[in-house]
């Protein structure tokens, strides 16, 4: 029997620690700049122009390359996935629990684990146009 608790007693201790090495983004300490809201689940009549539209699809160049991407996006939590195929080499990318900041029309994207997308939204929050943190390049997506 104390072999069986002991088992137990040390699967509960993983899976507490699985479980704080994938909470999101928002979980942790904000440090954003001033005038965006933090990260996170949203406040009552939050919504972004350009979560109106659960999928966008964007472009971003940067030295040579062109990757071709989806955003879709979670309208309860201020939350998008996406996915990229490089049009030169064919390579796939993915990514969850990207956060959405807004401050009037300029947006941060965070992309964890890679930078931020810093853009500005455009044509009545129908599209957003910018750059990415994690290289010298620029992005346009639309709904």
């Amino acid at each position: 029997m104390n072999t069986i608790r002991t088992h137990f007693a040390a699967a509960m201790a993983l899976l507490v620690a699985v479980v704080a090495l994938a909470m999101p983004a928002y979980a942790q300490p904000y440090g954003g700049p001033a005038g965006f809201a933090p990260p996170g689940p949203p406040q009552p009549g939050y919504g972004p122009p350009m979560m109106r539209a659960p999928n966008w699809v964007s472009v971003e160049t940067s030295g040579g390359q062109t990757w071709d991407g989806i955003w879709t996006f979670d309208r309860d939590h201020r939350a998008m996935s996406g996915s990229w195929v490089n049009r030169q080499t064919g390579a796939r990318v993915y990514a969850r629990h990207m956060f959405v900041r807004q401050a009037g029309r300029q947006l941060i994207i965070t992309r964890p684990g890679l930078g931020n997308y810093v853009g500005t939204l455009e044509h009545g929050g129908r599209s957003i146009r910018g750059t990415m943190s994690w290289v010298s390049g620029r992005f346009i997506a639309h709904m």
